[in-house]
């Protein structure tokens, strides 16, 4: 479904199986932790700032490198496996953020 921009993407958010992520640079990819609060798997880019917030791909999976190919991998893997992700905890989150900065 491609909308252009819209003002609440939450609302399709929601209701997405997957969130696809193909960014090749991202200074804070706040919609990663977006789709994180919406319990989406997502699929992005190895990239450093994908990779710092999906580092531990226990939200989503990073593709090896930025081919369409690396990404047509990582989403059939994603719907074959089923992938489980982990229930993201945004006050853990925010107060390890602070907790960064003391």
């Amino acid at each position: 479904m491609f909308t252009g921009q819209v003002d609440n993407p939450a609302d399709y958010l929601v209701v997405a199986d997957v969130f696809v992520h193909p960014s090749l640079y991202e200074g804070q990819p706040m919609v990663l932790l977006e789709a994180m609060m919406q319990h989406r798997l997502i699929v992005a880019t190895n990239i450093a700032a994908n990779v710092g917030v999906l580092g531990n791909q226990a939200y989503g999976l990073l593709t090896q490198d930025v081919t369409t190919d690396a990404f047509v991998s990582q989403m059939l893997f994603a719907i074959e496996q089923q992938t489980e992700i982990a229930e993201f905890d945004i006050k853990h989150y925010q107060n390890d953020a602070r907790l960064a900065y003391l």
